[in-house]
């Protein structure tokens, strides 16, 4: 994780290109908007979704345990 979080600053994702990487799956609408969603991932409200940001918001959503997800989040945002 220490090589994932030296290189995933500087990744960042605008709306339109966030849009473009999730409208993969037809089913991601169903759940809601994906401005919404956008606006949601996007903590620090700079108009891109970080990596960090990313890869936080897909934590959150995955299928696994309350324990791997914070487990895993510590991993990716520790220190």
């Amino acid at each position: 994780m220490k090589k994932l979080r030296t290189q995933i600053f500087g990744f960042s994702l605008i709306e339109s290109q966030f849009e473009s990487v999730v409208s993969f799956r037809s089913d991601v609408t169903m759940y809601g908007k994906l401005e919404d969603l956008f606006k949601i991932l996007d903590n620090d409200h700079d108009g891109r979704i970080d990596g960090l940001e990313f890869i936080g918001g897909l934590v959150l959503v995955c299928r696994a345990s309350f324990e791997e997800k914070v487990k895993l989040l510590f991993e990716a945002f520790g220190k």
